[in-house]
């Protein structure tokens, strides 16, 4: 026997929560969108570093970066959704990495 699922509209906090999960669900979109378009760095500690940078921006433009829950659960959902533990780092240290990576790489080309 199938039940129909009931839902309280009126119910506190039910609009708050709707608005959270759309904002994070077109934050997604916008990083599945820029993950298509993204260019592929030879260095991948400087790839990660693009993916970051992505994530932050979507995460941004979607007001999530206002709170802390909110984008902790988008960073979460970014990681599992792109296949990328590296996103749960700490966004400094994978840019250093980023950077030490490409001073390595133009060490090894110009000596």
């Amino acid at each position: 026997m199938n039940t129909v699922p009931y839902v309280d509209a009126n119910a506190k906090g039910y609009w708050e929560q709707v608005r959270k999960n759309a904002s994070r669900r077109r934050a997604r979109d916008k990083v599945k969108l820029g993950f298509a378009n993204l260019r592929v760095s030879m260095i991948y500690e400087q790839y990660i570093a693009d993916i970051v940078d992505l994530v932050t921006m979507a995460a941004t433009m979607e007001g999530l970066s206002q709170d802390k829950e909110q984008s902790r659960l988008f960073i979460e959902e970014c990681a599992d959704m792109l296949g990328l533990p590296e996103l749960l780092e700490d966004f400094s240290e994978i840019h250093s990495y980023a950077r030490e990576a490409i001073r390595e790489a133009q060490d090894h080309l110009y000596g």
